[in-house]
Order: C-alpha cells, then sequence, then structure tokens
C-alpha cells in the first residue's frame, strides 16, 4: 500500500514541476527585452560613429524615436511591445549605417 502511495506523489510532484517550468518559460519571455534594448543603443551608436548623422539623419532619428518608444513601452509593462519596437530600432539604425556608409564611398 505504501508502494501505490509513493507512485501517486510522484506523480504529483512530476506535475508541479512541469507546471513551474512552463510559468518560468512563459515568464522568461515575458521579461523586460534588456538584450534588443541594449544591442539598438549599440548599434544606434555605430550609426553615428559611421556619420549617420550627416549622411543618414533621417534614419538615425528614427531609430532613437523607435528606442523612446520602446523605453515607455517598458515603462508600462508591454514587454512583447517593447521588443518589437527595439527590433524596428536596430533594422533603423542598421540603415543608417549602410546609408552612411555608402554615402561616404562616393
Amino acid at each position: 500500500m505504501a508502494n501505490h502511495h509513493h507512485h501517486v506523489f510522484g506523480k504529483k510532484v512530476a506535475a508541479l514541476v512541469l507546471a513551474f517550468a512552463t510559468l518560468v518559460i512563459i515568464v522568461g519571455c515575458t521579461t523586460a527585452p534588456v538584450q534588443q534594448m541594449s544591442d539598438a543603443r549599440q548599434r544606434i551608436e555605430v550609426a553615428v560613429k559611421s556619420g549617420a548623422e550627416q549622411y543618414a539623419a533621417d534614419d538615425l532619428k528614427q531609430s532613437r524615436d523607435l528606442l523612446a518608444k520602446a523605453q515607455l513601452a517598458i515603462d508600462t509593462k508591454d514587454f512583447e511591445q517593447a521588443r518589437e519596437i527595439a527590433l524596428q530600432a536596430q533594422q533603423a539604425a542598421d540603415r543608417a549605417k549602410k546609408l552612411a556608409d555608402g554615402a561616404q564611398m562616393k
């Protein structure tokens, strides 16, 4: 009889562990997009060093505006939205860098 009780207990523990692991994964996806924000800032910096302020001001401004918008989303705990916007900021910064690099090659 004790053996049966142990088996049920084991199943409950396994279910609990699985539920907790699932919760951790879900919560993990809804944390602030620190890495994306950091990447966006770095890419903006790289674009500036490439001369984007002179050669790609619009894209550079857009990337900075998007970064600020992503920060606002983080402030309101809308982490999914912030992640999306931070990725857009990265793309805008990359465009600015490309334009700046291209303009200086002429």
